[in-house]
């Protein structure tokens, strides 16, 4: 399952075909509608942002979960070179903090201590889920 976290107007620019949209402030009250027993892959713009996500999901006891590593960004680069690309800094219609990938709003109260970083990778968490490449 593909769940892309992004806002909806970032969705409508440019998604991965067959992704579902669940913007990050509502993956809370929609957790339930994400399986336990099929692999996720989370997606957003860089990265940053499904990463939050996965961490959440993790502690939540979820143990099939993949980032897709450079978000939709970097699917654009390496995969589809026709997708759209944006840039998040000035959002149309919309609370530019959400494109702040360090401001979750719904995410951030739940999660009862900081996660553990990697230290090769400071985005990565040390025991969350794995990150897939765009390309081999």
């Amino acid at each position: 399952m593909l769940i892309d976290v992004r806002e909806p107007w970032e969705y409508s620019t440019c998604h991965i075909e067959g992704s579902q949209l669940m913007p990050l402030q509502t993956v809370p009250s929609r957790v339930e509608e994400i399986p336990t027993d099929r692999d996720v892959v989370l997606i957003c713009h860089h990265g940053n942002r499904s990463q939050r996500v996965a961490q959440w999901l993790e502690q939540a006891g979820y143990t099939r979960l993949f980032n897709l590593r450079g978000g939709v960004e970097s699917w654009a680069t390496d995969v589809e070179p026709t997708m759209p690309r944006y840039r998040t800094a000035r959002a149309p219609n919309t609370n530019n903090d959400a494109c702040d990938p360090s401001y979750v709003p719904s995410l951030s109260p739940l999660r009862s201590q900081p996660p553990r970083l990697c230290p090769r990778r400071p985005l990565a968490p040390r025991t969350c889920c794995r990150s897939i490449a765009t390309r081999g």
